[in-house]
């Protein structure tokens, strides 16, 4: 009955080979040996729905796919837990890859054996295989990444910490243009950032495409992204070109390039190669390994001697930079203020300037303390100090500010970053409830 109809699918579990099981068969009484003599699987289809991978077969599916999850998860983000929930446990099906092994026909003809429903049927098999990223996910979480950036490293540099700082904050900001002055460890994270980035919003938008990347427990189950618009003549067109309503053209939350419009983001970096422990030189032969050089623009030349650069479509448009790196080498001192006129103009509303170094050497602290001083006194009301003034004036506009220091250095300890908030931005209000 019932009972015998499951053990294939129950033995499985137990860790036993094709040899064991047929030893088991062979010690049963004839008649249950013939009624279950047809039921035998092959070993390759055991070791599939026991999540096992034939020698030959490529590696299991990435970490942050759905179908590396548990059934469990699957069941609950359906609201069918309960309801089939201890059917899944009793056949031993507890990782979403023995459902998915032999593709989405062979998941519905599973889980009709399993007395699925067909409405039940299609919808789990569209999310057990959605595009949709489940976890952490990104280039940098691998040997191979970690070895080809270590001939980038220099200890002068003071990167080690940073490098996985900004590929952090890159990969959530989503940024479309990055400036970097000072090429080198950071470089390589960035462009990993930029690229995990594309790879990451490819995937959102072809589970919009499929599923919708609903979440939640149904009836509760809510749109998670905001809608993929692409820029395009004349107004937006969706995941599929078919044409959308615009959001306004100022808010880059909503439009980012068009999240889904496969627009790249690039890193332009910029670098005179003349500092005594540079790597920079280094930078291009492992990005291009890493297959990392689409991302990147690299401009050998003095930072300060450079004019302050064109917008995004090479016009002249004032705002075009969504972060500007600034890892400047020896002598920055007074010239920072002068370079950051040129500069910060150039950051749109919203934007981030980060500038490396800033706490604890007294050259470039006597500019971050200008930078406090006028903020306090615009907070206060009263007029800036005269001695930080003119530095501080370099980053007109409002503005917000916050620094970090690794504690355990002397040299190249801290970094501070400043967004910009000028022209009466601020972040949309998107819904009533986190």
């Amino acid at each position: 009955g019932p009972a015998l109809a499951r053990l294939p699918m129950e033995w499985s579990t137990l860790g036993w080979d094709g040899g064991q099981y047929a030893v088991w068969l062979a010690s049963l009484p004839a008649k249950l040996q013939k009624e279950l003599q047809g039921k035998l699987p092959s070993q390759a289809s055991t070791d599939r729905h026991a999540g096992v991978q034939p020698a030959d077969a490529p590696l299991n599916a990435s970490p942050w796919d759905m179908s590396s999850g548990p059934v469990k998860e699957l069941l609950s983000e359906l609201g069918l837990l309960q309801l089939y929930g201890q059917t899944f446990a009793e056949y031993g099906f507890t990782k979403i890859s023995q459902l998915t092994c032999d593709g989405p026909p062979g998941m519905h003809a599973m889980l009709r054996e399993l007395g699925v429903t067909r409405d039940h049927r299609d919808k789990l098999v569209l999310l057990a295989f959605s595009a949709r990223p489940c976890g952490t996910s990104g280039g940098v979480f691998s040997h191979d990444f970690l070895a080809a950036c270590r001939p980038a490293h220099a200890a002068a540099m003071g990167a080690e910490n940073l490098g996985p700082l900004l590929y952090a904050l890159v990969r959530f900001v989503k940024p479309c243009h990055v400036v970097e002055v000072g090429a080198g460890y950071t470089t390589l994270w960035l462009l990993q950032a930029l690229s995990d980035n594309a790879a990451e919003l490819e995937r959102c938008a072809t589970a919009v495409k499929s599923d919708g990347y609903l979440v939640g427990t149904p009836p509760n189950q809510a749109e998670w992204l905001l809608p993929p618009y692409a820029r395009a003549e004349g107004g937006c067109a969706g995941v599929d070109g078919e044409s959308v309503a615009c959001p306004d053209p100022n808010d880059r939350l909503l439009v980012y390039g068009g999240w889904a419009s496969g627009s790249r983001p690039l890193l332009h970096t910029i670098d005179s190669m003349s500092h005594e422990h540079t790597t920079a030189n280094v930078v291009c032969g492992i990005a291009d390994d890493l297959g990392l050089s689409s991302f990147m623009e690299l401009i050998e030349a003095d930072a300060y001697a450079l004019p302050t650069g064109k917008g995004a479509a090479g016009d002249d448009s004032e705002e075009w930079i969504d972060i500007l790196w600034l890892d400047f080498g020896v002598g920055v001192g007074g010239r920072l203020a002068p370079f950051l006129e040129g500069w910060w103009p150039r950051i749109c509303p919203g934007g981030l300037l980060i500038v490396h170094s800033t706490l604890t050497n007294a050259v470039t602290r006597a500019w971050l303390d200008g930078v406090r001083a006028r903020l306090d006194a615009h907070a206060s009301g009263e007029p800036t100090p005269g001695a930080c003034a003119a530095a501080a004036l370099a980053l007109e506009g409002e503005l917000e500010t916050v620094s970090f220091r690794e504690p355990h250095k002397t040299w190249q300890n801290s970094i501070s970053i400043f967004q910009k908030r000028s022209s009466g931005w601020a972040e949309p209000i998107l819904t009533t409830y986190p």
